[in-house]
């Protein structure tokens, strides 16, 4: 996620906003270190993903993805779908 992208409201609900960059790239260990930085727990962690490899690292990782799919395909590798950053909040508690 490019922070300055959130809608408003939304970046005050999360611990950090965390993305890849050359030495922090996308992974199993990736998310484990936010984990890690964050100290929250698993079940607490949601990655926030516009293509299917973001859903299948956080499956990899144990962690829930929310797809953000702007181009409204019918298939997906989740069921937690979205058409807009827009909707992020529906699914924070």
């Amino acid at each position: 996620l490019v922070e300055a992208s959130l809608p408003k409201g939304i970046r005050n609900r999360l611990a950090g906003v965390f993305g890849s960059s050359p030495d922090f790239a996308k992974g199993v260990a990736h998310l484990a270190e936010v984990r890690r930085l964050t100290g929250a727990p698993t079940e607490q962690c949601i990655v926030v993903g516009d293509d299917d490899a973001d859903v299948t690292l956080s499956a990899a990782a144990g962690v829930d993805a929310l797809l953000i799919d702007r181009q409204g395909r019918e298939t997906h590798t989740t069921s937690f779908v979205i058409s807009s950053l827009d909707e992020v909040h529906k699914w924070l508690k």
